[in-house]
């Protein structure tokens, strides 16, 4: 069954309408979730390669302690204790 879409058929008018304001909706969503997948993809390919480039970089060692200085629990003892 053909429907064509002149003046004498209004029922056709009414469904192309329809399809063309449905489309007219979709579009903008595809569209938007398709620049989001574009951007977090190029985000994460920077990230990995400049992680790449970088390597494994090696910890500082922390300092230990002057022998000269009271430790932290020693402060405490002391500072308990009182004068």
């Amino acid at each position: 069954m053909r429907i064509s879409c002149t003046e004498s058929n209004p029922r056709a008018q009414q469904l192309s309408l329809q399809n063309i304001d449905r489309l007219v909706r979709r579009e903008p969503h595809v569209m938007a979730c398709d620049d989001c997948f574009w951007i977090i993809g190029v985000i994460l390919l920077s990230s990995i390669n400049l992680m790449w480039l970088l390597g494994k970089t090696n910890p500082q060692p922390t300092p230990q302690p002057s022998a000269s200085l009271p430790s932290e629990r020693d402060a405490i003892l002391t500072f308990r204790a009182g004068p």
